[in-house]
């Protein structure tokens, strides 16, 4: 099975401080909070046409070699296929989620550590890991590889809290990276969500920092989160070839809840004397 989709992808960093001027610091992540939205798009490129489909098919004895395969579920161009909830509130969730991924307990789990700096770089730590996902003969799994880069961030005006005078929030993007998505940062003083960025919008791609400080003088900061929302594309950058075609898929392996397919086919198989 294999879906041609675009991923919606909302993402909330959550990181401590472990020391910092400004917004500048080495920060560590203690909660990742990860949506994932699967809508079919259009096929684009020449890939697309030769192994996509809008179909998820039951095929025996494998999807690579099948002897015969039939659909189960058809979708058109616009559809969402379906979410993803990744919620990592605790550093306990983060340590564990290779094991959850895996089924192995020694598998590594989430840890980054990030340097920020007021001139608008980042860099991701060496030992660092992020979740991201990878598709093999047409099924998506789950991954936790090592990340390490430099890439470069812009932000608008801060604005604090009204209502918390050690709270400050800014509309913040990346605009270089590898491991993350490229996104806009909005001016929060003079941009309306949903006509200004959002979806649907000229701004669909956006995030906001909000930093929180150790008191009113906003200097120094204790903890940050950060909330963005991208989509596949090339603004992103996520899941598009060289040539700028989409090329994101999805695929299952098995489906846990189902308790009848696995059956039918193999009366089938019985049937056809297989």
């Amino acid at each position: 099975m294999r879906l041609l989709v675009n991923i919606v992808t909302t993402s909330v960093l959550f990181v401590s401080a472990a020391f910092s001027q400004s917004v500048q610091g080495n920060y560590k992540m203690n909660s990742v909070i990860v949506h994932y939205t699967y809508v079919t798009r259009d096929m684009e490129s020449p890939a697309d046409t030769l192994s996509g489909s809008y179909a998820v098919t039951a095929s025996w004895p494998s999807s690579a070699a099948p002897i015969f395969s039939y659909p189960l579920q058809g979708f058109s161009t616009g559809d969402t296929v379906g979410t993803q909830l990744v919620p990592l509130t605790t550093p306990e969730a983060l340590a564990g989620f290779g094991y959850i991924l895996t089924g192995d307990p020694t598998a590594p789990g989430i840890d980054m550590t990030i340097d920020l700096y007021d001139d608008g770089a980042f860099f991701i730590n060496d030992g660092s890991t992020y979740p991201s996902t990878t598709t093999v003969d047409c099924i998506t799994t789950a991954t936790i590889p090592e990340v390490s880069e430099f890439g470069t961030w812009t932000g608008t005006s801060p604005i604090t809290d009204p209502n918390d005078a050690t709270v400050s929030t800014r509309g913040w993007g990346i605009t270089q990276s590898g491991v993350f998505a490229q996104f806009g940062a909005p001016d929060l003083a003079t941009m309306v969500e949903g006509t200004d960025y959002g979806a649907g919008t000229n701004m669909e791609n956006w995030g906001i920092l909000t930093v929180n400080y150790t008191d009113a003088s906003l200097a120094t900061p204790v903890s940050a989160e950060i909330y963005w929302e991208a989509h596949d594309g090339t603004a992103s950058g996520l899941a598009v070839d060289d040539d700028g075609f989409l090329n994101g898929s999805v695929g299952i392996g098995t489906v846990a809840s189902d308790s009848v397919t696995i059956a039918a086919t193999a009366a089938a198989a019985a049937a056809a004397g297989i």
